[in-house]
């Protein structure tokens, strides 16, 4: 709500029109009221209002296919009204949380940058703001808003992350939460710069298209491999590969024939050509 409220604000000095996609998880009893609120409130103001009501079946990963049905749902309705970016209110709490759970399962730089200020078509506006400023806002500006009760539940780990582990590292370290979301931007950079020298190493070495990358690797070190393994999976559409995907590849690098299976993707091998296939898994529990 608070970023509907800023974009407008915006409008005068970027020139953009901004409307409203709402998604329904249909997760909760109260998910319908909360839909007819932000109908209801922006719809007074004016602005065109969609929403995609989700039909989720429970189960395994549960979290991770709803995030790849809410990106899907929002894709479609920018679509819909010709839209050219899809801005989402992720702020700088939540990218201390990410950083953090990255971290502790041992992740490299390009997970380490957490939460992408821009991926595609997605743009993240706000991720420069503490939740507490965002609550600011929406208190000045007298919006409605809805709290998922399930958030103050101490279950999942980014859960307990918010509620317990962030609050005690402020306490030691007051400022920690940003200082974790700079890290991460400095992450990002740091991948984005290995990623533009990769770019530039595999200049006429690579083909590709819808879902799939092909690629003929000359000799090149473990530690560029990796950012290499990286690159392929985000080129294909796959999630970033587990650490122990990024063992099974470079075990691949040293046969002269052969193929393993990751996460969202097929990794075919033939002496120095490399084909990356996009395959339909569920990004883990916890992606973002």
């Amino acid at each position: 709500m608070a970023l509907v409220a800023l974009l407008r604000l915006l409008e005068p000095a970027l020139g953009h029109s901004t409307a409203v996609g709402h998604v329904d998880h249909g997760l909760q009893e109260q998910s319908r009221a909360w839909a007819q609120l932000v109908a209801d409130c922006w719809q007074a103001e004016g602005l065109l209002v969609q929403t995609t009501p989700l039909q989720l079946r429970p189960g395994a990963q549960l979290e991770a296919r709803a995030r790849t049905a809410r990106y899907a749902a929002l894709t479609a309705m920018a679509a819909a009204c010709d839209a050219a970016v899809v801005a989402t209110a992720h702020h700088a709490d939540d990218q201390a949380e990410t950083f953090l759970l990255r971290a502790c399962r041992g992740a490299g730089p390009d997970a380490l940058a957490g939460v992408r200020l821009q991926l595609g078509q997605v743009v993240r506006p706000l991720l420069g703001l503490p939740r507490s400023a965002l609550q600011l806002v929406a208190n000045e500006l007298e919006l409605p808003w809805a709290d998922d009760p399930t958030n103050a539940l101490p279950v999942a780990s980014r859960n307990q992350l918010r509620l317990q582990v962030l609050p005690a590292l402020e306490s030691v370290l007051p400022g920690a939460a940003a200082g974790l979301s700079r890290s991460a931007a400095l992450a990002a950079e740091q991948a984005g710069a290995a990623e533009a020298w990769l770019a530039i190493a595999l200049q006429g070495r690579t083909t590709q298209g819808d879902g799939w990358l092909r690629a003929q690797l000359p000799q090149i070190s473990a530690p560029a491999r990796g950012t290499f393994w990286h690159w392929a999976a985000s080129q294909v559409g796959a999630p970033a590969p587990s650490a122990r995907a990024v063992q099974q590849l470079h075990a691949l690098w040293h046969k002269s024939t052969g193929a393993v299976a990751v996460a969202g993707m097929h990794v075919q091998k033939s002496h120095d050509v490399w084909l990356f296939t996009h395959t339909d898994v569920a990004r883990p529990a916890g992606a973002d």
